[in-house]
């Protein structure tokens, strides 16, 4: 991993008291440091404004997935074309 991603997930860790070898954290520890950090995870109605929306669609997707393919890269992303 990238030293900066590492940084960018270690630094919030500690702020919140999470340490390497400190006390083990429950389950309502965890509940509560999700909640204050993340209110969208824990309230369901914030991320469920569009299912509805998607819901009237579904047969449709259903049936795309089952018959349309993403067209292959040509990029050369680390594929030999020769």
């Amino acid at each position: 991993m990238d030293r900066k991603a590492v940084r960018k997930y270690l630094a919030p860790a500690e702020a919140s008291g999470i340490t390497p070898g400190g006390p083990p954290m429950t389950e309502a520890d965890w509940a509560g440091l999700i909640e204050g950090r993340f209110p969208g995870l824990v309230d369901e109605r914030l991320r469920q404004v569009t299912w509805s929306g998607i819901d009237q669609h579904r047969d449709y997707i259903a049936e795309l997935l089952g018959t349309v393919t993403a067209p292959r890269s040509t990029s050369g992303c680390g594929t030999s074309t020769s």
